[in-house]
């Protein structure tokens, strides 16, 4: 017989060394049933519900060695393909967030320079430059997959 686990929950589960994860149960019948079990592992029926002191949230171990950051747990969950993905994205979105700075600062030295009585056509060089760049700068971290 082997006893198979699978935590699909947001919760961590504690299985402290000794404590019951399972119970077998055989008991004679004295008559053929007339409702024959059909379900799996008692699921249907409730009573193997998961203690509420054997669960965890992130917080309480956290500090576990063999606990990953709750972003680095959260994506052991998913499919690996998901996964990928989703880093991929967050990946895109600091570059973009990188570009859209680089921007930013670019555009202010810009109003600087016609707060300062620089010639408007150079504020305005810059202002079309900078957003070439970005422009370069997305196109270029965008994937053509």
């Amino acid at each position: 017989m082997g006893i198979v686990t699978q935590n699909t929950s947001d919760q961590y589960i504690r299985i402290p060394l000794g404590e019951s994860i399972a119970k077998i149960d055989f008991s004679e019948l004295t008559c053929p049933t007339t409702k024959p079990y059909t379900g799996q592992h008692g699921y249907q029926t409730e009573i193997w519900p998961i203690k509420h002191r054997l669960q965890s949230n992130y917080e309480d171990i956290k500090s576990d060695p063999r606990v990953n950051s709750e972003l680095e747990e959260a994506y052991k969950l998913l499919p690996l393909a998901t996964a990928k993905v989703i880093r991929k994205i967050r990946t895109r979105q600091k570059q973009i967030y990188w570009g859209l700075f680089f921007a930013v600062i670019a555009n202010t030295i810009a109003i600087t320079c016609i707060s300062q009585g620089a010639a408007p056509i150079l504020s305005i060089l810059l202002n079309l430059a900078s957003t070439a760049i970005v422009g370069i700068w997305v196109y270029l971290i965008d994937d053509k997959e």
